[in-house]
């Protein structure tokens, strides 16, 4: 190779890198753009959930998502612990599939809460969303693969008795 050639393609990278960071940064801004109403609806909840003639057990949780709406970490976070999550969810589905999750009761509108923040923050940090759903592509192609469709139902259905029982206890 040629010193004009490796400068040529030493140009070539470095318009690739930056046609790359352009696309990316166009990208964010249309989901913070799309996120948006999301985001004021969100406010609206979690000024509600958060308000003084309301007693919420999770006050902190919630200050905590209002706070960190517009910051990527939070899904970066994620996308890191996200694997051990899903273990212990395989584990517990796994050995002990009738057993509910006891869980200080929610509301709807803290899940509610709960969905924007995770919408949200991925609309912050695509990178980190797709990151999540390859885990969980994972996830279920593994789970699928162990003990087949039995495995993968009894998973669903153990968080169906969890929602249901944070909902309604």
């Amino acid at each position: 190779m040629t010193t004009m050639q490796a400068i040529a393609w030493f140009y070539v990278a470095l318009a690739s890198v930056a046609c790359v960071s352009l696309l990316y940064a166009l990208l964010i801004r249309r989901l913070a753009v799309l996120a948006q109403p999301l985001r004021l609806r969100m406010a609206e909840i979690g000024a509600d959930l958060l308000s003084p003639s309301r007693s919420s057990p999770g006050q902190p949780v919630i200050a905590f998502m209002l706070r960190k709406a517009f910051s990527g970490m939070p899904a970066l976070f994620m996308a890191g612990v996200l694997p051990v999550f899903l273990l212990k969810f395989a584990l517990r589905a796994v050995l002990s599939p009738g057993r509910a999750e006891k869980d200080q009761p929610t509301t709807n509108l803290h899940g509610k809460l709960a969905v924007m923040f995770f919408v949200s923050t991925i609309a912050a940090n695509p990178i980190a969303g797709l990151l999540i759903l390859v885990e969980l592509l994972i996830f279920g192609a593994v789970a699928f693969l162990i003990g087949g469709p039995p495995v993968l139902f009894r998973a669903i259905l153990a968080t169906q008795q969890i929602e249901a029982t944070r909902h309604f206890s």
